[in-house]
């Protein structure tokens, strides 16, 4: 059983029918079942948003927030030490010249390597460039 990260991309488009990556999450959403999943509160605040403001459907914006409560092991970015620095440091190093990683997104980065985890799962296809990272071939 691997540990497995999941990024915000992913939930978003295995709920959002419309969503142009909802078929390939669907298809990959054992991947759930099968390993040890975990999201940040950053990605569940994220989902949560994001999924409200574009279906404009709370029944399933809930339905989605008690499935990530069930369904993953959610980490508190603040128990890790110095974090809101030690992500603006890979924040810095990832967008000298261009801005394509958010600050949630470095932070994914700094607890993947925090955790020990084996892959990420996203669609952002900037984290296939993060050399500390391994992603998930979806």
């Amino acid at each position: 059983m691997k540990k497995i990260l999941v990024d915000t991309s992913f939930i978003v488009s295995l709920f959002r029918k419309n969503d142009e990556n909802h078929r390939i999450a669907k298809e990959n959403a054992t991947l759930i079942e099968n390993n040890k999943c975990y999201i940040t509160n950053y990605v569940l605040n994220e989902v949560i948003t994001v999924l409200a403001m574009r279906s404009k459907d709370m029944k399933l914006t809930k339905m989605v927030y008690y499935f990530m409560q069930d369904n993953f092991i959610i980490i508190n970015e603040q128990d890790t030490t110095n974090f809101n620095t030690e992500v603006m440091n890979i924040f810095e190093k990832y967008n000298k010249d261009t801005f394509h990683l958010s600050f949630i997104d470095c932070s994914l980065i700094l607890l993947f390597k925090e955790y020990n985890l084996d892959s990420l799962v996203s669609f952002d296809k900037w984290f296939e460039k993060v050399e500390e990272i391994e992603t998930y071939n979806l």
